[in-house]
């Protein structure tokens, strides 16, 4: 005898009881109308439809709702507005700030000071599994940990680093660092206050006749950097002069160590180089028939 796990009726063969289990249980192949209601009845309730009062102490519309029998109503306010300006009971709340402060298997009560795996910075944090103070970081540790998880992931995450340093110095992709905000001017895309403004200067400098044109450059330049390795070195701007010759020039907030090992590989190639400065900018931007940014 083969028994049902839902009903618990008996059946002569397993097959009796698939046939019965699949009509009556399962609700995804019905006899008829009639059938199908039954057994959507006999599995989630009958279907009660009524009108109910909004739950807004204010608002007294009614509300057609339809649910299943012993199921939550499907809903209590008659609009958004209804619902967002309902009030929590003092239980209510105290149930809500124990959900959000209580301490769990994954979180602390309150924030404790762990030291941050990659840059050795102390950071506050009340997650018990945060390892790292940034996402900046993040993304460091999770590519030494796909190394150093085993020798597969190891040859996949080099493949990848590879890959996308091969795309960077053929020009296909534009990698740069930092979190300085892109801006929009004409139909390109600069990276910061600083390139933004050069960009106003240039086209000023070409509608005077200083320069024939200029161009936000996609010209990469190769070098060795401090690791001792060889690095690609993306230039900002390429101002070409009336005589055909042309120059370029970068634009800094602050110098970092490598720069001057950048600008010295861009000069030994025989390139002319200038580096702007916001001094720089600003020396320019007086020189001109008004100033862009004031």
């Amino acid at each position: 005898m083969y028994k049902c796990e839902k009903c618990n009726l008996e059946f002569e063969t397993f097959q009796a009881k698939a046939n019965h289990h699949r009509w009556h249980h399962l609700g995804y192949m019905y006899k008829s109308l009639e059938s199908k209601i039954k057994t959507e009845e006999h599995l989630y309730g009958k279907i009660i439809e009524e009108d109910v009062i909004c739950n807004n102490e204010k608002c007294n519309n009614l509300i057609h709702i339809k649910y299943r029998e012993g199921k939550k109503k499907e809903k209590y306010f008659c609009s958004r507005g209804c619902a967002n300006t309902r009030k929590f009971t003092q239980e209510q709340k105290n149930k809500i700030k124990n959900a959000l402060t209580k301490e769990t298997e994954y979180k602390w009560k309150e924030p404790h000071k762990k030291i941050c795996k990659v840059c050795n910075k102390e950071f506050e944090t009340t997650s018990k599994k945060q390892e790292v103070c940034s996402r900046n970081c993040s993304r460091k540790h999770n590519i030494e940990k796909a190394i150093n998880f085993n020798r597969g992931n190891k040859k996949v995450a080099l493949n990848i680093s590879n890959g996308r340093k091969e795309a960077f110095k053929n020009g296909l992709i534009n990698i740069t660092g930092g979190t300085t905000k892109w801006f929009k001017y004409k139909d390109i895309k600069v990276q910061g206050t600083y390139e933004l403004r050069a960009c106003f200067i240039f086209d000023k400098w070409k509608e005077e006749g200083k320069i024939k044109n200029w161009e936000y450059t996609n010209d990469r330049i190769e070098y060795i950097d401090l690791d001792s390795k060889k690095h690609t070195y993306l230039l900002d701007f390429k101002i070409f002069e009336n005589d055909n010759s042309f120059y370029y020039i970068e634009t800094k907030g602050y110098k970092k160590d490598n720069d001057e090992l950048k600008w010295k590989a861009v000069r030994d190639k025989g390139y002319k180089l200038e580096v702007w400065f916001e001094e720089n900018i600003l020396k320019e931007e007086s020189s001109l028939t008004y100033c862009f940014f004031e």
